[in-house]
């Protein structure tokens, strides 16, 4: 029994770690997403927002391109 006993403890101290490190990751990436609130873009680093649709129209672009290329369209 006792080696069950190291098992689940030691699967224990596992998940309360596992959490802990989570718990501290979100706290520092809701702090940096808290500090590029108000500011520009530019400045805002990596936490910037993507364009959807001005990615969707360059795909649409680059996909009539190659067709052209490909001579699909007449």
């Amino acid at each position: 029994m006792k080696a069950r006993d190291k098992k689940v403890r030691a699967a224990i101290s596992a998940a309360v770690t596992a959490y802990i490190k989570g718990e501290a990751e979100m706290a520092a990436v809701s702090g940096l997403v808290a500090a590029n609130r108000g500011r520009s873009p530019l400045e805002q680093g990596p936490f910037t927002r993507e364009n959807r649709w001005g990615q969707t129209g360059r795909q649409f672009g680059m996909q009539l391109r190659t067709m052209m290329q490909l001579r699909t369209l007449k």
